[in-house]
């Protein structure tokens, strides 16, 4: 029962200094550690609309009306949401918003340790082997890189849910049948992360299904929970899936930017040689999974004919993915594939990682017989880990500061921010016709008949207001991006609109002095939508501790 307490009490604070160390190289947490042509920008336009938005509520829209040029870019319709809100509390905390994104990592580390142990803990029911897993999977060089380097954040914390969407599987198809919805719980969780993620877990998870086939105990069984997880996963996304699909399936967008496979793979010796330097800064081939995993991963290679079936396929399915993610793979030959959507190949050292994890935290501990000596190593592991984690943040740091004459660099900083993250213009998503009349809108020209006019503009939380005089009816066309369940008053009362040639909303009005607002509603279905999502996440968590209690 001590023992018990130690650990129901230890973990948590293991969890938090580990968190804390994670980010304590960037320490004193004053600007991003690498700033050429990533992502900071974007993601932290992202966050700050949403602490915009209930700081000056209370109301939310799916527009960014305070941030990204405003001119109401509806991001939130097509790229997941919600766990950027961890990052609004840290936002009020402190003054500094560069701080509040490094409490921002903080936190996610720590739900991401959590989430780890508890993974391989239900799967093994091994605590130290659980405890190690999550630190080599945490502190791997991929997720470092993916948060100081890229700033890729809907990644990272997709990353978080990689172990949960696993373990759901492994109980579905040879474990706790019973626990089917642990796969539901991760795919959602990844969902209103980072879309792309769950093309590539469902990919995997089919190529897995396709597998282990022949060898499936209870084919009926497995595929009914595995339609049911289906089912289950719909429900607990359907916040996100539904204004998505509402907007993406009734607008002409452009999507996100296209690139080449094979352009963008590299060879798999030159991904080595930076996995062995452990390089955080990102580009080319130095995407990599970490010196620390890549040492365990050697180590383990004597152990591997001896281990379980699990971690020898996570073994193997580690070094396939390994090999994926490099120019070893004619990636040309999937370019007019829905391959091409993940852009990027090395993305799936996200799941190396994973595969190499699972296996090594069985394999190499077997190594020590003594409970102390498995504590020992765990121990010199992570003082290790921690000392290369330093010395990346490190050169990650200096190096960033040798490109400042680069065209793509910033420097975000406290007094930087709010300019800076103004300047971050995005196409992503928008409406297709806004393209050739991309810099008109962002200068917030409002086009009268087709002529620039003379109007006052202002915006408030939801919506903008634009003031002017007509001398006779014309068409006015404002610099608003025109997605679905957009409004328009003039004068107080509701006008009818449509899109202009520039993918923006036009009304025709007659002569007159107008005060004219544009906004966009949060419809009925929308609201349900969310609902569905709470009330089925407050049902399965009281459908997972009701068997829990019953187990007991």
């Amino acid at each position: 029962m001590k023992n018990e307490k130690v650990w129901r009490w230890g973990l948590p604070f293991v969890f938090l200094v580990g968190s804390f160390l994670y980010i304590l190289p960037f320490f004193p947490w004053q600007q991003l550690a690498y700033t050429v042509g990533q992502d900071g920008r974007f993601h932290l336009e992202r966050m700050e609309e949403l602490f915009l938005q209930i700081q000056q509520g209370p109301s939310f829209s799916y527009l960014s009306n305070h941030t990204f040029g405003l001119i109401g870019y509806g991001v939130n319709f097509f790229y997941p949401f919600l766990w950027l809100f961890l990052f609004v509390p840290a936002r009020f905390l402190v003054t500094n918003p560069l701080t509040a994104y490094y409490l921002f990592i903080m936190v996610v580390t720590f739900i991401t340790f959590a989430i780890s142990y508890y993974a391989y803990h239900e799967f093994r029911k091994q605590r130290l082997n659980a405890l190690f897993f999550s630190f080599i999977y945490t502190f791997s060089g991929f997720r470092a890189m993916d948060f100081f380097g890229r700033t890729a954040i809907g990644e990272v914390i997709a990353i978080t849910f990689i172990p949960l969407v696993f373990l759901g599987f492994y109980q579905i198809i040879c474990g706790d049948k019973r626990k089917w919805w642990q796969l539901s719980l991760g795919m959602a969780g990844i969902l209103y992360s980072h879309v792309l993620s769950v093309f590539m877990s469902t990919l995997l998870l089919v190529i897995l299904y396709v597998m282990t086939l022949p060898v499936q105990r209870q084919k009926v069984q497995t595929l009914v929970n595995g339609l049911k997880s289906i089912g289950l996963t719909v429900l607990l996304s359907a916040g996100f899936l539904v204004p998505f699909l509402d907007q993406y399936l009734q607008a002409d967008l452009l999507g996100v930017m296209e690139t080449s496979l094979a352009g963008r793979s590299y060879p798999l010796l030159e991904q080595l040689r930076f996995t062995l330097q452990n390089m955080y800064i990102p580009g080319g081939a130095r995407f990599n999974i970490g010196f620390i995993l890549f040492l365990l991963v050697v180590a383990a290679l004597p152990g591997v004919f001896r281990a379980t079936r699990t971690a020898q396929v996570s073994y193997a399915a580690g070094i396939l993915l390994l090999i994926c993610s490099s120019n070893t793979v004619p990636w040309e030959l999937f370019q007019e594939t829905p391959l091409a959507l993940i852009q990027f190949p090395w993305r799936l050292l996200a799941f190396a990682v994973f595969f190499f994890a699972v296996a090594v935290s069985e394999i190499v501990p077997a190594y020590f017989k003594k409970h102390n000596w498995q504590i020992g190593f765990l121990s010199a592991i992570f003082v290790i880990g921690l000392g290369l984690h330093f010395q990346a943040a490190q050169e990650l740091f200096a190096y960033n500061q040798t490109l400042t004459t680069d065209g793509r660099y910033y420097d975000l900083n406290k007094d930087t921010y709010e300019d800076i993250l103004s300047k971050k213009l995005n196409t992503d998503y928008m409406p297709a016709k806004a393209e050739p009349h991309f810099r008109s809108i962002y200068k917030h020209h409002v086009l009268m008949d087709g002529i620039r006019g003379s109007v006052k503009r202002e915006y408030e939380n939801t919506y903008y207001t634009y003031d002017f005089n007509l001398k006779s009816s014309t068409v006015v066309d404002f610099p608003v991006f025109a997605y679905r369940h957009m409004w328009v008053y003039a004068n107080g009362k509701k006008v009818a609109w449509q899109p202009s040639f520039r993918g923006t909303v036009e009304v025709k009005l007659p002569p007159g002095k107008y005060l004219v607002k544009v906004g966009n509603r949060l419809p009925l279905l929308y609201k349900l939508s969310w609902l569905v999502s709470f009330g089925t996440i407050i049902g399965l968590f009281g459908y997972a501790w009701r068997g829990r209690n019953v187990k007991k």
